[in-house]
């Protein structure tokens, strides 16, 4: 709903834009807490909070995982871009020393919280759940993939913003699009491999963004990281077909709701 706001005024300069970000972010974590707590099922709402703060001992893993994962990826694609004769790994936008500590705040801020936390806390958290009883484990993550992807087409229309100077419909574009189909679908497997832990998910969508402030890949390296996130994305639906997305059977399921 703010993004589309934004895009339709036109509105130009990233103040304005980390604030739409922020804003778009929190509907998502308030339209969760809103269906949970405006529904009388105390055992749902135990369980949510539990995939929030639970460190269960299959959690770990998954946690070192979701946190090493995309800095190994980009890591793989620089070496390889390297042996192919390019420039492999370079300083991103963060990794420099001209930022200044209110722009490391406001950067990591944008990256950290706005987008992992708030978000993951009703993707995961809240949406994730019903889909995937409804449909699946892989195909209710894969339609939660296609809903997230579109959710973000209005930043492609607002002036200034870094979709929008990908370009609508460009190659760019459908990329951009597919990298978040494929974030999903690795998420939604390390979300249920540690046990429904919308931690995991918080910490790979942490990792997922840093690691694209702090490196700049070559566009070889580029094109090298998403086949190699696309083969992590077909490992994670092989991966999802054998999880359970259910909470324990003496709770109730909650509904889908429109």
């Amino acid at each position: 709903m703010w993004w589309s706001a934004a895009a339709l005024g036109g509105t130009q300069g990233h103040g304005f834009i980390n604030a739409a970000v922020f804003a778009g972010t929190s509907c998502i974590a308030l339209t969760a807490f809103a269906l949970l707590y405006l529904r009388d099922l105390p055992s749902i709402r135990a369980d949510y909070w539990r995939g929030v703060f639970a460190l269960g001992r299959g959690t770990l893993p998954a946690l070192a995982l979701a946190a090493l994962l995309m800095p190994l990826v980009a890591l793989a694609a620089a070496v390889a871009d390297a042996l192919m004769g390019g420039h492999g790994l370079q300083a991103g936008p963060v990794a420099g020393s001209a930022l200044t500590p209110f722009l490391y705040v406001k950067t990591f801020g944008v990256g950290l919280v706005a987008g992992p936390v708030l978000e993951e806390l009703g993707w995961r958290g809240y949406a994730l759940t019903p889909l995937q009883q409804r449909y699946g484990p892989r195909r209710g993550a894969i339609v939660l993939a296609f809903v997230h992807a579109i959710w973000h087409l209005p930043l492609f229309f607002i002036a200034g913003s870094t979709q929008q100077k990908l370009g609508f419909l460009t190659p760019d574009f459908w990329r951009f699009l597919a990298d978040v189909v494929f974030f999903d679908v690795i998420a939604a497997a390390l979300y249920l491999r540690a046990g429904r832990s919308t931690l995991t998910a918080i910490v790979f969508h942490m990792t997922f963004n840093v690691s694209a402030l702090l490196f700049i890949l070559s566009p070889t390296a580029a094109w090298v990281r998403d086949v190699l996130v696309a083969g992590v994305c077909v490992a994670a639906l092989f991966t999802l077909r054998g999880l359970s997305a259910s909470p324990a059977p003496s709770e109730p399921k909650p509904a889908i709701s429109c």
